[in-house]
């Protein structure tokens, strides 16, 4: 239990530290409280110290309500985050329970249960959200829990009268923010890149059904022909309309530019350097296991005339930086995992712009 104490309190410090200038003084000081009341160490099980971790989740919703963005004015083009579900049956088939297990998509993050590019999009408020997870819960809804079940699974919450568990211990103290920056980190360890779609890298928000709205249907293009005619069925039977998220313009958005017109290459121009920072940074854990050539992209910054030019990150673990390498170019990069703001061109400690400069006057 102690583990479990000392994680909700850091989530708590983490979000004050955070949140303190949009937060309420009756929700800080709410906070506060809590934090106060779990050093004391009074719960004794499990399920005492979730029941008050769902108090506390309450406050942190409502982040979730502002952050979350407005489907009826989303433009197609803007940047946004939505929390959608994406059925596994036909539209005519779809039903939903007490529950609702969803994900939250962003412009640099766009994966779904088993890669489903159509869905619906589903209101959020500070009395909706029952679980937030950085993967599946597979959570489960019983009315009548027994010993067996409190020993192979997690209480989550309760809904309707009836609690939910879940396979795996679940934190719910998370923000959008935090969801969406883990989901980029985990796909980049796992596809190479941010918003790739190869291998499925998805979060898990369950909602209470009954206290969620259908605002919307969401398709993903490019898409087969059968998302399109699905997500068209979902909207005329619940009366919403369709938007589209568009790959390639969130991919340019991002500073990617698929260089095949395969979305799954993993090959692509990276013109932004903050993009290309973060993608470094969360190399880390890949770059630990392998010393030596770890991954490499199609660089636009670094493009020599109209050719293409492969850039190589070495992960140098005595002074923790990543050696980028671009041939054709006579320098080296070092960009340094603790300082973002900064970077070195042979030995000479230069800004982000400065070195976008430096990259336009040689590429002109």
């Amino acid at each position: 239990m102690d583990k479990i104490q000392q994680e909700l309190i850091s989530s708590i410090n983490e979000f004050i530290m955070k949140y303190r200038k949009t937060l309420s003084k009756e929700d800080l000081l709410t906070l506060k409280k809590y934090t106060l009341e779990l050093r004391k160490g009074n719960y004794k099980t499990y399920r005492e110290y979730k029941e008050k971790e769902i108090e506390i989740q309450q406050i942190i919703n409502k982040v979730w309500e502002r952050e979350i963005s407005d489907f009826d004015s989303y433009d197609e083009k803007s940047k946004f985050k939505f929390v959608v579900t994406c059925p596994t049956v036909p539209a005519e088939q779809y039903e939903e329970n007490d529950t609702i297990s969803a994900s939250l998509i962003t412009d640099r993050h766009l994966g779904t249960f088993e890669n489903i590019r159509y869905g619906i999009v589903c209101s959020v408020s500070s009395d909706n959200i029952l679980g937030i997870c950085k993967e599946d819960m597979h959570p489960v809804l019983l009315d009548k829990p027994n010993e067996d079940i409190e020993r192979q699974y997690f209480y989550l919450n309760t809904v309707n009268g009836n609690d939910v568990y879940s396979k795996k211990y679940v934190n719910s103290l998370q923000t959008p923010r935090a969801v969406e920056t883990q989901m980029m980190a985990d796909n980049i360890r796992t596809n190479g890149n941010i918003l790739v779609r190869d291998h499925i890298v998805y979060s898990n928000i369950l909602l209470n059904a009954r206290k969620t709205k259908k605002l919307g249907v969401f398709l993903i293009e490019p898409c087969e022909e059968y998302a399109k005619k699905e997500a068209q069925k979902l909207a005329k039977r619940f009366n919403l309309r369709v938007k589209t998220i568009s790959l390639q313009h969130y991919y340019e958005l991002a500073g990617l530019i698929p260089k095949e017109k395969d979305e799954t290459k993993k090959h692509y121009d990276i013109k932004d350097i903050d993009t290309l920072i973060f993608i470094v940074n969360n190399l880390m854990e890949l770059a630990k296991e392998n010393n030596n050539l770890i991954i490499d992209f199609t660089s636009k910054i670094a493009r020599v005339k109209d050719e293409d030019t492969t850039m190589y990150f070495y992960y140098n673990g005595v002074n923790k930086t990543i050696n980028l390498v671009i041939p054709g170019l006579n320098h080296t990069v070092n960009i340094h995992l603790d300082n973002e703001e900064t970077i070195e061109v042979d030995g000479e400690k230069i800004t982000k712009n400065q070195y976008l400069e430096l990259i336009n006057s040689i590429t002109r």
